[in-house]
């Protein structure tokens, strides 16, 4: 889904839920959902069976949550939650089944679109290059995916000088 059509997450609260199964004696890894490149974006995927969301602002500054645990064999409901800031970041939660597992923050959260090439999201693989690092893009995921979710809790919170200065940052 182009990043045009899909739901304004920049700068604002939101949630991502994704109900997925893992077979028994696998390792759970890949892309669960994924929006952007290595220039910009974000990505909550499990790397090595631990959820891991990591947040890309335009390829120069990477924020990554991740969970200590392995994911087990079976269904289960994955979530990633971002709670923005007044100052252009926020906090991230991310839970298994209900139950937080991670939180961390970011300090500069995407102020206006998440990459200048249009990648937009993408369910159970990354477009690529990858939004993060430790992991090589299509990162395809070895499990089911049987529902994936992304709901905005907040308004949009739009600065007009943070956004104008952002894009002079990057000239």
């Amino acid at each position: 889904m182009p990043e045009s059509v899909a739901p304004q997450l920049c700068n604002r609260s939101h949630r991502i839920s994704v109900s997925v199964d893992v077979a028994p004696d696998e390792v759970p890894n890949g892309a669960l959902l994924a929006l952007g490149c290595a220039l910009g974006g974000w990505s909550l995927h499990l790397l090595d069976g631990r959820l891991r969301y990591v947040h890309n602002l335009y390829g120069r500054q990477r924020s990554t949550v991740e969970a200590e645990g392995v994911l087990g064999s079976g269904r289960h409901t994955l979530s990633m939650s971002f709670e923005a800031n007044k100052d252009g970041g926020g906090e991230v939660a991310l839970a298994i089944d209900g139950r937080g597992v991670a939180s961390g923050a970011i300090d500069r959260f995407t102020p206006a679109v998440f990459n200048e090439v249009g990648i937009g999201i993408t369910c159970g693989y990354e477009w690529g290059p990858a939004v993060g690092e430790g992991y090589a893009a299509p990162f395809t995921f070895n499990g089911k995916i049987e529902r994936a979710e992304v709901t905005t809790t907040g308004p949009v919170l739009l600065d007009l000088v943070r956004e104008f200065a952002s894009v002079l940052a990057r000239q």
